[in-house]
């Protein structure tokens, strides 16, 4: 499947590179970051030096091929003069386009390259030529007349980028296992972000496992210049003034978005096909494609054998609808003995279980196509996750029930309370929050007072609500009209990147497989944005406006029905098979002695005697993925 009429060469990559200050650069240090990504780039190795003055610089780049399989694509790659390289991991989609201002405003190209074209348009517009993109990426860019380095991220964080300061030099690198090696970077634990990790599954940017090591953040661009690091953010999602525009009008807007976000996506010299879960974000894009498609669609399926968890007869009846060549893989307990692969590839503690099937999903995918388009970013766009609904509940009733009030009613309450006064007392202590420490502890999963005990005395004197400031910080900072909009920025700037994205990047590119998102096009995204909150969760019905927009390309009824998500049943494998497996990973390892945790509180959490956690076995398997991951790195 292609809509290419010209070969260009698009590509997904590991890209690396190092910067002395003051003392020749170690190309060999490049490459051994490079050895490190060969999965992200099989086809192609490129590496540049430059030793002419100081700083001197060295850049890296592998290559997985995508469109224009010669080496046309070849990176790192100069302008005329070379006085600018550049190694890129992305694809912009809208490169043909900017090509063209820039030949009409006199730039000289040497290829047909997304990869030159930004490099014409950084001499043209400088920091800000990412404004112009419409795409995923990170990349690097060396000046050499005034010997600066220039990096810079996608919007959403679709691509990733680490880096790091060493004695006397900067480093960075697209994993951040490829830093590991380096000499000069001290491996200190982050405890900031080990208490991230318990808490959400996952570690934001800035901060990595290590002290010493951070990511970029996404929409955000890092200049190297004498020694000095500026890090600025160049977009944020707005949310207001919402447009003026009726239900009807902005479902055919919407329409047009998504038609257009996917056919950008569709360009392609090697097979293309796309992840189907069965659920209406993946479903719409195996309908956008087969709109733009001359031929079947190739799907992707993954399943369980609990029902309960296992979408693919939704899946099926999708792929019957629209006649795709459908495949499907089951994933069982036995899985979990791929966890320390897993692990490795993440290269830092990353606990959302789904990233197991994902794994697997992805592996199932390269054996037929290269390229794989998924349904990722709609929830969070459309409102399609439970605590909008709860969240924006529990504003409506605070004006009702304000918070001293029910600050109040909690204290007066008996102090030992079955079911129903348990959800009383629930709904009590969130109502005597403000609006953003509420969010926060919607969405924090193990709540402070389960990490005190869970931590030793030494752990928790470097943790204290962390965790929490984390999430209120980021909400504060928030634009929009109302709550839901406050809760989904607040979700596209933290959960989105950092748990979502992570997941399927390192997912895919340890099977050298790309993943495309149309509903991660910025464009897509701003304009729903700015629709009324109304428009997408009405009278509680999430995805409103997605839901009536597409209900005519499925199956009446097809969509109506509750969200699954692509969730693990991990208390199921904890209880049969799997639980001798975990009670002598978490119990007898370096994790066990590391001086972090309460050992008798782990016995507690292998034996599920802990109160106070909805599923017991979350936390077992982030400690699980912390003890693997302190095996491989610690």
């Amino acid at each position: 499947m292609s809509l290419c009429t010209k070969r260009r060469s698009l590509s997904m990559c590991g890209i690396a590179g190092y910067m002395a200050f003051s003392r020749a650069v170690d190309g060999q240090a490049v490459e051994t970051m490079l050895e490190q990504m060969v999965h992200r780039g099989p086809d192609d190795y490129g590496l540049y030096i430059d030793s002419d003055a100081f700083p001197q610089v060295a850049l890296g780049h592998r290559r997985l091929s995508i469109l224009d399989l010669s080496s046309a694509g070849h990176q790192p790659m100069s302008n005329e003069d070379g006085s600018l390289w550049i190694v890129f991991n992305g694809e912009i989609y809208n490169y043909e386009e900017l090509r063209k201002g820039l030949l009409d405003k006199g730039h000289h190209f040497s290829s047909a390259t997304d990869t030159e074209t930004i490099l014409h348009l950084f001499e043209e517009h400088g920091p800000d030529c990412v404004t112009h993109l419409r795409g995923m990426f990170a990349f690097a860019i060396w000046d050499a007349r005034h010997r600066t380095l220039f990096l810079a991220r996608d919007r959403v964080g679709k691509k990733p980028l680490y880096y790091a300061t060493v004695p006397g030099g900067f480093c960075f690198a697209s994993e951040i296992q490829a830093l590991y090696p380096v000499q000069g970077i001290n491996r200190t634990l982050n405890r900031t972000a080990l208490d991230l990790f318990i808490a959400h599954s996952y570690i934001p940017s800035p901060y990595s496992i290590y002290e010493e090591i951070r990511k970029l953040p996404p929409a955000s661009t890092l200049v190297v210049e004498k020694g000095q690091i500026n890090i600025q953010k160049y977009w944020s999602l707005d949310f207001a003034p919402k447009l003026a525009i009726s239900f009807g009008e902005a479902k055919e807007r919407l329409l047009a978005h998504l038609e257009d976000a996917t056919r950008i996506r569709l360009c392609g010299d090697v097979p293309l096909g796309c992840f189907l879960s069965g659920g209406t974000d993946s479903s719409t894009i195996v309908a956008m494609m087969s709109k733009f498609s001359s031929g079947p669609v190739k799907t992707f399926s993954i399943g369980f054998p609990e029902k309960e968890f296992d979408e693919t007869g939704y899946a099926r009846t999708v792929a019957t609808y629209y006649q795709t060549e459908h495949h499907e893989f089951q994933v069982e307990p036995k899985s979990v003995e791929i966890l320390p692969e897993l692990v490795r590839h993440y290269g830092e503690p990353y606990a959302d279980s789904s990233a197991l099937p994902t794994w697997f999903l992805a592996d199932l995918t390269r054996e037929h196509v290269t390229v794989a388009l998924n349904g990722d970013g709609g929830d969070e766009s459309f409102a399609g996750y439970n605590w909008y609904q709860t969240g924006t509940r529990l504003a409506g009733l605070s004006r009702y029930c304000p918070a001293a009030l029910a600050g109040v009613l909690q204290k007066l309450l008996p102090g030992r309370m079955g079911g129903r006064g348990r959800q009383v007392r629930r709904l009590m202590q969130l109502l005597a929050q403000g609006h953003a420490q509420r969010f926060a502890d919607l969405r924090t999963d193990v709540k402070p007072a389960v990490r005190r005990n869970l931590y030793s005395a030494e752990m928790r004197r470097h943790t204290e609500r962390v965790a929490e400031e984390y999430l209120l910080t980021l909400y504060l900072s928030c634009g929009g009209v109302d709550e839901l909009d406050r809760m989904l920025h607040t979700d596209i700037m933290s959960y989105l990147p950092e748990q979502l994205l992570v997941k399927v990047d390192r997912a895919t590119m340890a099977h050298s497989l790309e993943a495309r998102s149309p509903l991660l096009d910025h464009q897509l995204m701003e304009f729903v944005a700015r629709l009324p909150s109304d428009y997408k969760l009405h009278n509680g019905r999430k995805k409103h406006i997605l839901l009536e927009t597409v209900a005519p390309l499925f199956p009446d009824g097809f969509l109506e029905r509750p969200k699954m998500g692509f969730s693990v049943p991990l208390q199921s494998w904890f209880h049969g098979k799997l639980q001798p497996y975990v009670g002598d990973r978490i119990l007898n390892g370096k994790m066990a002695r590391s001086g972090l945790f309460d050992l008798n509180f782990l016995r507690r959490v292998v034996d599920e005697k802990v109160t106070g956690l909805h599923d017991v076995s979350d936390l077992t398997w982030r400690l699980l993925v912390f003890a693997e991951w302190m095996e491989l790195y610690g």
